[in-house]
This record gives structure tokens, C-alpha cells and sequence, in this order.
């Protein structure tokens, strides 16, 4: 299948599901395009340190640990339906973190990411082996989570 066909098919089911008016500005744009540019697969890869933390807001990954790690791509993908899979079933049964335990995360995150910001303005290590770039993604998926804005592309990360 090319990569064309890949990208007919996906905005086929997203559409057949009822899922095409969740998809952002920014992913219907990318489905659009004939050809990715290197920016574009840049993000697109750091999207999966959102979507790792999505997983854990859902509860299909126990512990969340400090960002210091990129996520397992392949471990992630086994936590998630198959490419052009129905998703009706894993979305009904997807149970959300309770608001205290997700608050929580938040504040951390936050926390992490002040002090991350606040170590590089400083020309100081980052503490922890903290990855800023990890902790950057958890710290958009988070926001989005507790509706810090409702728009997937415009979530933002303030310190």
C-alpha cells in the first residue's frame, strides 16, 4: 500500500467512525500533503511522547516515571489498536484517571518543567536527567487532558 493509499484509507475510517471532526487543523493538513517534509516527521515523532501520556491518562500504562527516557515506540503501539483497526470497542473501554491523580501529574509536570526552564535561563544542568523535549510533550498532552484549551493545536505550555 503507498504511502498515498495509507493516508486515503486512515481519513476513510477516522470518517466511517465518527472520529474525522477530532482530528486537528494540523493532522487533516498533514493527511492532505503528498509528501511530508522533514519538519513535519520531526513532529509528528515527538508525538508519540503525547501519546504516551495519553495512554497513561487512560490507564493503559501503570506508571508514568520522570521524563528521562523516549517512551518505547513498539511497547506503546501493542497498548493501542492496529493500524485501519476498529476503535469503538478500545475507546468504551478506555477508563480515565481520577481527576486528584491526574491534577497531581499536572503539578508535577509543571514543577519539572519551571525548573527545567529555569535551569536552562540560567546556563545550569537540567536536574534529574531531566529531557526538557519529553518533558515538553508530557507537559502539552497534560494541559490538553485537564482542557487547558479544547484545540489540540493550540495548547500551550506556559511555565
Amino acid at each position: 500500500m503507498t504511502a498515498l493509499e495509507r493516508k486515503e484509507k486512515t481519513e476513510a475510517i477516522l470518517q466511517a467512525e465518527s472520529l474525522w471532526d477530532s482530528v486537528s487543523d494540523y493532522e487533516k493538513e498533514l493527511l492532505s500533503k503528498r509528501r511530508l517534509t522533514e519538519k513535519d516527521k520531526i513532529k509528528i515523532s515527538w508525538q508519540s511522547e503525547n501519546i504516551y501520556l495519553l495512554l497513561w491518562a487512560i490507564n493503559k500504562i501503570d506508571l508514568l516515571d520522570l521524563p528521562i527516557e523516549h517512551c518505547n515506540i513498539g511497547e506503546m503501539f501493542d497498548l493501542l489498536p492496529g493500524p485501519f483497526e476498529p476503535t469503538q470497542d478500545y475507546i468504551q473501554n478506555a477508563t480515565v484517571r481520577s481527576k486528584p491523580e491526574i491534577l497531581d501529574k499536572l503539578d508535577l509536570i509543571y514543577r519539572l518543567h519551571w525548573a527545567a526552564r529555569d535551569a536552562n535561563l540560567r546556563n545550569q544542568d537540567i536536574p534529574g536527567d531531566i529531557d526538557i523535549e519529553i518533558l515538553q510533550e508530557w507537559h502539552y498532552a497534560i494541559n490538553w487532558v485537564t482542557y487547558y484549551n479544547d484545540d489540540w493545536d493550540d495548547i500551550q505550555t506556559d511555565t
